[in-house]
C-alpha cells in the first residue's frame, strides 16, 4: 500500500537551493538584486543596466511634445464635419494623460493613434471615419483606429 508521499531521493529538489542551508549566499556587499537593477527600495545596482523606457510619441509637426501631439490630434478630429464630440470610451478612461489635464478621446501609442468620437446622426459613418483618418494622419503618420462610441441625435 502506498502512503501517497513521493519516494525518497527523486521528487524533491536537492538540498542547496536558494533559502536552504548550503544554498547560494548573497555577496558580502549586499543582497542579490532582481533583474532590472534596483532593489525594492530603489537602490541601483551598477552592474545591471537600468531598464529603458520607450520614447514618448511625438507629433509630426510642432515641438515634439506629447501634449502638442494630443491637442493637434483632437483639434484635427473636431475639425472634421460630422464629428459632434470626442468620447472617453465605454469606461471614460480613453485619454492622453498629461500633467494637470487630459485630452479625452485620444490615445497615443508609439506605433498607432486611437480616437473615440461621437458622430452626428445625419452623417454617414464610413465617410466621416475616412475623413477623420485622413485628418489625423496629417498630424501623426501612424495607423489610426477610430471608434464611434455614439450618435448625436438632435432633439425633435
Amino acid at each position: 500500500m502506498s502512503s501517497g508521499l513521493p519516494p525518497t531521493g527523486g521528487a524533491f529538489p536537492p538540498p542547496g537551493g536558494p533559502g536552504s542551508p548550503g544554498g547560494p549566499v548573497p555577496p558580502a556587499g549586499g543582497p542579490v538584486l532582481p533583474p532590472g537593477g534596483t532593489s525594492p527600495g530603489g537602490i541601483a545596482d551598477p552592474g545591471v543596466p537600468a531598464p529603458t523606457q520607450p520614447a514618448p510619441p511625438t507629433a509630426q509637426a510642432g515641438s515634439g511634445d506629447p501634449a502638442d501631439a494630443a491637442d493637434a490630434v483632437r483639434d484635427a478630429v473636431l475639425g472634421v464635419p460630422g464629428i459632434a464630440s470626442m468620447h472617453g470610451g465605454p469606461f471614460a478612461d480613453v485619454a492622453t494623460y498629461l500633467p494637470g489635464r487630459r485630452v479625452t478621446g485620444v490615445r497615443l501609442d508609439p506605433d498607432r493613434t486611437e480616437v473615440y468620437v461621437v458622430v452626428s446622426s445625419d452623417t454617414p459613418i464610413p465617410g466621416v471615419a475616412d475623413a477623420v483618418r485622413g485628418a489625423v494622419q496629417q498630424v501623426r503618420p501612424e495607423p489610426v483606429d477610430i471608434y464611434v462610441e455614439g450618435l448625436d441625435i438632435p432633439d425633435a
